[in-house]
């Protein structure tokens, strides 16, 4: 017998070998899996950027409702307040100056103030340009008071005449 007969794969060292079925099925499952995969992926990407968007647009819709809400008290609060100082005691009192203030007017103010400051869930406190404070209806009418803080928001609101925030 022939040396090629007795070593069938003697003579055919060139030949591509075989693979086995373990590796066609890996390379079909690959072929199969990796794009939907990477589909999937880039789909949760574009998803997560969408719902970071509509999350974005609510917080803004819900800081303009609050921001109106917040200027609709401010004015309410400074209308309250305007329609205060328009009293007839009030300006009575502001025409005093430094002059004595007849106790029922001022009692008379420091009542409607309280009423306001209670109707805003609030104070009222009635400061003089000097910042001395008249009342705070924090405490009863003719308590001793400390001097008033926040010289600069007294002082531009007597400079300017309009009512200050703070």
């Amino acid at each position: 017998m022939a040396e090629a007969d007795r070593h069938p794969r003697a003579g055919a060292a060139s030949a591509p070998r075989a693979r086995p079925l373990r590796t066609h099925l890996l390379r079909l499952t690959l072929a199969v899996l990796l794009p939907a995969l990477a589909v999937g992926g880039i789909t949760a990407w574009q998803l997560a950027g969408a719902y970071l968007l509509v999350v974005e647009m609510a917080l803004r819709g819900a800081a303009r409702t609050l921001a109106v809400a917040v200027d609709r008290e401010i004015e309410v609060a400074l209308t309250a307040g305007g329609s205060l100082a328009a009293t007839r005691a009030l300006r009575g009192l502001a025409a005093a100056g430094d002059g004595p203030v007849p106790p029922e007017a001022l009692a008379e103010i420091y009542e409607r103030a309280r009423a306001v400051g209670e109707a805003f869930g609030g104070w009222v406190v009635l400061v003089r340009p000097d910042g001395l404070q008249v009342f705070n209806t924090l405490r009863p009418l003719g308590a001793a008071l400390p001097p008033a803080q926040g010289g600069a928001w007294i002082a531009r609101a007597v400079e300017t005449g309009q009512p200050v925030v703070s």
